[in-house]
């Protein structure tokens, strides 16, 4: 397929990866992104892949800026793989520059596929589930940071279940990326890797902790465990067959207790985060850099559908209620029961945007006899002086004085867990 012209709608961590690696193979690509110092950095110095393997790659792409593809000529083959809040817009947008037998494929985390085909006719889509990581948290540098076992990066799918001659044709194209397997059941695959997003993105939002430091932790992996399980069975209730969630059959995870199902989870979720230590999901990029996150198409979908079908999702419920509720800019959790609420668990919260008015956010899970006690002005811990230069000394220090200190950038990252 090197005589297609291809478009990268969102050039994102993962839409960088596919563009440069595809560039790279040799193929006609443009690269669109709505971050200007991106697009720039990769006009004059190129785009640099930092691979997972430790290869790195330093690429002549060719980026455009949104404004500039106006003066772009028809495209054989859009990449859809902008946030799916944009998923409307993007679509709207891909109409105007896509041949009449051209095709856009849906690289994108969620279930956005039927609402691309509602925009653009389902005859134009092709979904494809992207298993990869990457981050990109440098203008012009992405990190390509992990993939599953088999190295099977892609999943490409008609919408029909049909075998065609286009997707196999697809899966060839991005086979010039990482391996890519075609699939009779996209919408299997689909929620097979909406049950990892759901369990990985909202916790490392939530607790700042890595993919594979998420897998590696056994208090997170409880709560991982639960959040797949509600997922499979609401894809279930919808008569979905939910393909294998990394190497583990659905079903461990939607029965988890019976048997022996929660030592292969965990077998299967250790060995799985061994290949994605250091990356960081999407969603915790987003926390990260202040952004608008995914959860209401992850775990909110979920939780919405539930709903519809009868099906209980108290965990993916409180997810949803503590990001929503309060900027996630630290947590930390210590367990969880089994209706989906955090115990064992305290934290004292300000959300930075809120900072300049003072006003502490309240602590949804903070022990009621600790919920008065705590405020701005109030001595967070004390730290002692040597006494070289007299008596030792403690000094106090408030939380108003830890938030200013991070807010000034002398701190880093500080993380004060108090138990209960």
């Amino acid at each position: 397929m090197l005589d297609k012209k291809i478009l990268i709608l969102g050039s994102g961590a993962i839409g960088s990866v596919i563009g440069g690696m595809l560039t790279k193979a040799g193929h006609d690509v443009t690269l669109l992104d709505q971050w200007s110092d991106h697009v720039d950095k990769m006009k004059r110095k190129g785009l640099i892949i930092e691979k997972y393997d430790g290869k790195k790659f330093s690429i002549p792409v060719r980026p455009i800026h949104i404004h500039e593809l106006q003066m772009e000529t028809n495209f054989d083959l859009i990449i859809l793989s902008v946030k799916s809040y944009d998923t409307d817009w993007a679509t709207q947008m891909s109409l105007g520059y896509l041949k009449n037998n051209g095709t856009i494929i849906v690289a994108q985390n969620g279930v956005n596929d039927p609402r691309v085909a509602e925009i653009a006719s389902s005859e134009k889509v092709i979904g494809c589930v992207v298993i990869i990581g990457a981050a990109l948290d440098t203008p012009g540098k992405v990190k390509w940071t992990g993939s599953p076992p088999n190295n099977v990066g892609f999943k490409v799918g008609e919408l029909d279940g049909s075998i065609s001659k286009r997707l196999d044709e697809i899966a060839e194209l991005l086979s010039d990326v990482c391996p890519t397997e075609t699939t009779n059941n996209l919408w299997g695959e689909r929620w097979a890797k909406l049950a990892t997003n759901c369990m990985a993105n909202p916790l490392a939002g939530i607790s700042s902790l890595g993919s594979g430091e998420l897998g590696m932790n056994p208090k997170a992996r409880k709560i991982m465990i639960e959040v797949a399980g509600e997922v499979v069975r609401v894809g279930r209730a919808q008569n979905i067959n939910v393909e294998k969630i990394g190497s583990a059959n659905p079903e461990v995870y939607a029965n988890p207790y019976d048997g022996e199902n929660l030592e292969e989870i965990e077998s299967h979720m250790i060995e799985r985060s061994e290949n994605f230590i250091g990356g960081k999901p999407s969603l915790l990029q987003d926390v990260l850099k202040n952004r608008r996150t995914e959860v209401e198409f992850l775990n909110g979908l979920v939780s919405r559908l539930g709903k519809e079908h009868s099906v209980e999702t108290p965990f993916n419920d409180k997810i949803i209620s503590i990001l929503k509720s309060v900027p996630p800019d630290f947590f930390f959790f210590d367990g969880i029961d089994s209706t989906g609420q955090f115990k064992k668990y305290t934290k004292k919260i300000y959300s930075f945007n809120q900072i300049k008015n003072f006003k502490p956010i309240k602590d949804q899970v903070l022990p009621k006899k600790l919920i008065n006690e705590i405020s701005f002005e109030k001595t967070a811990f004390i730290y002692f002086t040597s006494g070289s230069t007299g008596l030792s000394k403690g000094i106090m220090v408030s939380h108003i004085n830890i938030i200013l200190a991070i807010k000034g950038g002398h701190v880093k990252l500080l993380s004060i867990i108090m138990k209960s």
